[in-house]
């Protein structure tokens, strides 16, 4: 292709978000959500958590490994949701509200088209077909469903997944010098590495869909025997280089989730959101308000086209219709037992949930159908057995689709999650998009084995209205500031610096992006990786029931942070992880709780047991008397450092875990454990200078493992 053409088609694909992203092309700086949505996971968590790291960095000239912000602290380097280690993340760092995160959203939709249209192009697809392609996986209603949850890393890790395949496709099917093939191995294997810290959860679906396409690859090779040969021998490239690239995160994960509350999760509930058959009726027809994690249309116009492909020639492209089949079937879920079988062989898999996700799958397989079906169906024949087939199934689909979307705003006359009732007729658009996409076949046989560029055209437009008039009304934009929460930067105390006094909410009064922005620390917050010993801490000093796996602490079992409880709080419990401030949607009633103000509905107490950062106890095993603070000389997330005078046991009212070490006056010391959670050290008589430095092997490991198979990739990337 030359160069004006491939300015033309890069222009292109950097456009094709725009379909899915209408509403952040009209409000740039907004947050995208998704519109019957009150939280999205992108404002909730990857927001506090990138804005922190920026802030660390800024201020303490370090890399922030702990996390203060919630759940009293958490080793961030081993959270998924924080993305310390993808560096495109430091573009969320840019421009006004939202810019940055709708900046990343953009790229990667661009980034899974381009993906597409060079994996059908490598399958021998026109350059238009190839197109649409990439049109209908960057901008599918499921995965533009996802941004408006806010699910950022999930979002980044699917589009990178058609590379994936185009790298696999690469070296089993590239130049056979060993330089060259060596390389193309360990490129896939980075790309594994990649998608894996982004987001681990997506490594599974990738890397099985990886597996499948190699197999697929490998059976339509010309030099099948040597080939695969080549490739067993250099499958443990790829096996090492996605390890090692992966493990600055693998490693901290490894360590942190065995103690997390997500690895007593059921298989029930590992299960719970998966798709039910009746949610595939939504691929005949948009369902205004429908969850995305259940969302399932593909477009009524690509339907169309796969039918009528399917119909002219059911034989062609089974690899990617069988991908849509299981890809359909992994998404129902696993029966409990088998899924409780699956996680004693593989590792991990007892961590994974929401089976819907596979579905994603389906949809990057239809992508590549509806391409080869631009390709397929503008060959057929004048009057062939193939052409009749494609008109009387394309008649039929949309047909009944066009039927479907007449029938559903009667059936259903409000949306399903609730809002304007004339919503429902959105659904009406797609299902007459549908009428033109059978009429484009029914025409398409007129053009003999050399359609129009018109023709292509049309069918791209027919298709790209399809998709976005769908998304228009699947997210929108807000704007929220975190410095907006008046009423929580007001509060009492919320002038504090880090390492003074927490909050606590049993309400979700306090939510994490306004109280990271007002600089406070929180005993409560959203996370899928809470520590086991400090939900079972925090369920006794709050009363809620330690049992279940939930992602907020405290567990909404209604749905409604906002719905009173009941909380039992234990404000000596909460003392002792420094809980000074207690904001609650409701009124409370405890001992050692005072009143301070209540305005605008919220009601805030002193928790006049709460304990300094540190403190001071006598020794076990000696007379108990009352604690002593220490002095707090610095904090960083990294190191705190602190002066006490012995005897007695020193409290430090941040959780003990794996990594942090203690020096007394420059000597190591160990660390113990007061109340089976917070790190305590013993000290002799006298005045010393304590210091708690966080220094995880896992992740020095982790970085340096990474560190070395950069190297590597480099050399050979020099030596092809």
């Amino acid at each position: 292709m030359k160069r004006p053409g491939l300015r033309w088609l890069g222009l292109c694909v950097l456009v094709i978000p725009a379909f899915g992203l209408t509403a952040v092309v009209l409000d740039p700086a907004g947050w995208a959500f998704w519109r019957a949505g009150a939280f999205s996971d992108l404002w909730v968590s990857h927001a506090p958590n990138l804005r922190f790291i920026r802030e660390a960095i800024a201020t303490w000239h370090a890399i922030p490994l702990w996390n203060p912000l919630i759940l009293s602290g958490m080793p961030l380097a081993a959270d998924p949701l924080a993305g310390l280690w993808y560096p495109l993340h430091a573009l969320g760092w840019l421009g006004p509200g939202g810019f940055g995160f709708n900046l990343l959203f953009w790229i990667h939709l661009a980034l899974a088209a381009g993906g597409l249209f060079k994996l059908l192009r490598s399958e021998g697809a026109s350059t238009s077909a190839s197109l649409l392609g990439g049109l209908v996986f960057s901008v599918t209603p499921k995965l533009i469903g996802h941004v408006g949850l806010g699910h950022l890393t999930l979002v980044e890790a699917v589009c990178w997944t058609p590379w994936v395949l185009v790298c696999v496709r690469a070296a089993i099917e590239g130049a056979l010098g060993p330089q060259r093939r060596a390389l193309r191995f360990a490129m896939l294997g980075a790309l594994l590495g990649l998608t894996f810290v982004i987001d681990p959860r997506w490594i599974l679906p990738s890397g099985l869909l990886a597996l499948a396409y190699a197999g697929k690859c490998l059976a339509h090779s010309q030099m099948r025997r040597e080939r695969g040969l080549h490739s067993l021998r250099l499958a443990p490239v790829v096996l090492v280089m996605a390890a090692a690239l992966a493990a600055p995160l693998a490693f901290p994960l490894a360590e942190l989730a065995g103690r997390t509350t997500r690895a007593l999760m059921t298989a029930e509930e590992a299960t719970s959101l998966s798709l039910s058959p009746v949610d595939l009726l939504g691929m005949l027809a948009f369902r205004p308000g429908a969850w995305p994690e259940t969302q399932t249309y593909l477009g009524a116009s690509v339907l169309v086209l796969m039918v009528a492909m399917l119909a002219a020639a059911p034989s062609r492209h089974r690899f990617w219709w069988g991908a849509v089949l299981l890809s359909a079937l992994l998404s129902f879920g696993l029966p409990a037992g088998a899924y409780a079988g699956l996680s004693d062989v593989i590792p991990g898999i007892g961590l994974l949930r929401v089976p819907a996700r596979f579905f994603l799958l389906a949809a990057l397989a239809a992508a590549v159908l509806a391409g080869h079906a631009l390709d397929r169906l503008t060959q057929a024949a004048v009057g062939s057995g193939e052409g009749r087939r494609a008109r009387l199934a394309a008649v039929f689909t949309g047909g009944t689709i066009l039927a479907i979307g007449l029938a559903l705003p009667l059936a259903s006359p409000t949306p399903a999650a609730g809002g304007d009732p004339l919503l429902v007729w959105a659904a009406m658009v797609p299902s007459l998009l549908a009428v033109a996409g059978t009429a484009w076949v029914l025409r398409v046989p007129s053009w003999q084995a050399e359609p129009s560029r018109a023709g292509s055209a049309i069918i791209l437009a027919i298709v790209a209205l399809d998709l976005g008039w769908v998304n228009l009304f699947t997210i929108e934009t807000r704007s929220l500031d975190p410095r907006a929460g008046v009423s929580i930067c007001g509060l009492p105390g919320s002038d504090e610096q880090f390492g003074d006094g927490r909050s606590f909410s049993p309400s979700y009064s306090l939510p994490q992006p306004y109280a990271q922005g007002c600089g406070l620390e929180l005993a409560d917050g959203v996370s899928p990786l809470q520590v086991t010993a400090y939900r079972d801490y925090m369920a006794m000093a709050t009363g809620f029931p330690s049992v279940g796996y939930s992602v907020t602490l405290p567990p909404f079992s209604q749905g409604d942070p906002s719905a009173d409880w009941h909380p039992k709080l234990d404000a000596e419990m909460l003392g002792r992880l420094s809980v000074e401030r207690i904001v609650s949607a409701y009124p409370l009633e405890a001992e050692g709780l005072k009143l301070l103000s209540t305005s605008g509905g919220v009601w805030v107490y002193l928790n006049e047991r709460a304990r300094p950062r540190a403190w001071l106890e006598p020794h076990e095993g000696q007379p108990q008397a009352s604690w002593r603070p220490a002095g707090l000389l610095d904090w960083s997330p990294n190191r705190i450092r602190t002066q006490a005078e012995g005897p007695g046991r020193l409290v430090l009212s941040e959780l003990d875990y794996p990594g942090w070490q203690a020096r007394v006056d420059g000597q190591r010391v160990p660390i113990g454990r007061d109340q089976g959670l917070l790190r305590s050290i013993e000290l002799p008589a006298g005045p010393h200078d304590v210091q708690f430095v966080f220094r995880p092997w896992s992740v020095y490991a982790g970085t340096a493992l990474a560190g070395l198979a950069l190297a590597a990739l480099a050399a050979l990337w020099a030596r092809r």
